[in-house]
């Protein structure tokens, strides 16, 4: 699913109006096809992401807001240098004309920035409520001028122009300089890259998935910094930088895959236990899944009666794949890892009912009996069944979103957080013996 529009335009607005700029004047070469193929990766990624964090998180990792200004700058140097070499003008000439063009792409990257955070602005208040007040949910100029900040990428812009205006250089002195000094190099941005590894490494460690996600995002941020060491200009080669990520993301590929899919497994087996067991509910026609079937009655006994053999080919799957039996999943560090991180979906006392009461009678051809019947359905007019603290991903979200955009910022941008999820007690993982 892709970005909405109304963030997605904002931010990558500025960008395509460059791009647009480029191409009416004809510009070719080099420095065209890469700002390009730069232009095409960001929408590439718009439409592939409808996480925001991650979709920003991303665009700083492989720095392409500061490549795309980078190639941009390049551009409009290159051009300014070839109308005055085919105008016979002299080095000194060139050099005015080349600065003068980096000052202007300066000009133009902050006059986009402006005109990004406005268009953010705008629409907000496309989206009116009743009263005709602009919904703080959809403004995201905040997030627009802080994420498309160009201060780090103009530094390196101007860095350049300072060294050109040096009295009494030239212009073959100006451009080994630059090359000498690393200033090409600072106009990629490479600072950029590397607050892009630590913004996606602060979220993932909010809410990791699994302590491999953590393992990865490390070792990307520390390979940025050993890369960045070796160099005299203390800036990573950011090619080199990318073929190293690569590396990273195979070798964990695997562990990745059978940690998920090992989580998804249990999860399922899980679900089934609670779905079977809730279709003998007395009031089990009334709600989804059975209610909107032509017979409610008749579709909670096909339940009733289907499931637990699907239920035991699962099992049996599970096992067959992975080695882990049905009491095996709660000592695994799957699980373990669900509970801390408030993924289980579950409370700690209702998987404690689904183990001890609904599994040993989960069998083809049983049904569950009437006491086991009612502890389910007090489970769910009580509202114990699901885990009292998942909101608190929403918490650790918040706390990683304010540091980055300000205090106060979630709450403007998502609203208060619902802490009402239930009435069950929380999990302790040293009270629950199964997990020992």
């Amino acid at each position: 699913m892709p970005i909405d529009p109304s963030m997605l335009d904002p931010m990558l607005g500025t960008f395509r109006n460059m791009l647009k700029e480029v191409e009416e004047k004809n510009y070719t070469g080099e420095d065209v096809d890469k700002l390009k193929e730069t232009m095409a990766r960001m929408e590439q990624l718009g439409q592939e992401n409808d996480d925001l964090n991650v979709f920003n998180g991303i665009l700083m990792q492989e720095n392409l807001f500061g490549k795309f200004s980078d190639y941009y700058s390049r551009i409009l140097a290159s051009s300014a240098k070839a109308e005055g070499e085919s105008k016979g003008y002299d080095d000194a000439t060139l050099l005015k004309q080349t600065i003068d063009s980096l000052k202007g792409a300066i000009a133009e990257i902050e006059k986009n920035y402006e005109k990004s955070i406005e268009t953010a602005k705008q629409e907000a208040k496309k989206h009116k409520t009743k009263k005709g007040e602009a919904k703080k949910a959809y403004d995201n100029s905040v997030e627009v001028a802080i994420l498309n900040d160009p201060t780090l990428i103009i530094k390196g812009i101007q860095d350049v122009i300072d060294l050109g205006e040096q009295p009494g250089m030239t212009l073959p002195k100006f451009l080994r300089l630059q090359m000498e000094r690393g200033l090409d190099k600072a106009m990629e941005g490479s600072v950029v890259a590397r607050n892009g590894q630590k913004y996606l490494l602060d979220f993932t460690i909010s809410n990791p998935k699994s302590p491999y996600h953590i393992e990865v995002d490390t070792k990307k941020l520390e390979a940025f910094d050993e890369l960045a060491s070796k160099n005299k200009f203390n800036l990573p080669n950011l090619k080199e930088l990318s073929f190293v990520h690569r590396d990273i993301d195979y070798k964990y590929a695997t562990d990745i895959a059978i940690w998920e899919e090992i989580t998804r497994r249990w999860e399922s087996i899980l679900s089934s236990l609670s779905f079977w067991s809730l279709s003998y509910c007395k009031f089990a026609p009334g709600i989804l899944p059975w209610r909107p079937a032509p017979d409610p009655v008749a579709a909670t006994i096909k339940t009733q009666k289907t499931e637990p053999g699907l239920f035991k080919q699962e099992e049996r799957l599970f096992e067959k794949y992975f080695g882990i039996k049905f009491m095996d999943i709660f000592k695994h560090d799957t699980f373990k890892w669900a509970v801390k991180y408030n993924y289980t979906g579950f409370s700690q006392e209702y998987v404690e009912f689904l183990i001890e009461q609904v599994y040993p009678q989960c069998r083809p051809f049983n049904d569950l009996n009437k006491e086991t019947i009612k502890q389910r359905e007090d489970f769910y007019t009580e509202g114990k069944e699901g885990d009292p603290e998942t909101y608190l991903i929403n918490v650790r979200h918040k706390n990683v979103y304010d540091k980055y955009f300000g205090d106060g910022r979630y709450l403007a941008r998502f609203g208060e957080i619902d802490t009402d999820s239930g009435n069950a007690a929380p999990w302790n993982i040293e009270t629950f013996k199964y997990a020992h």
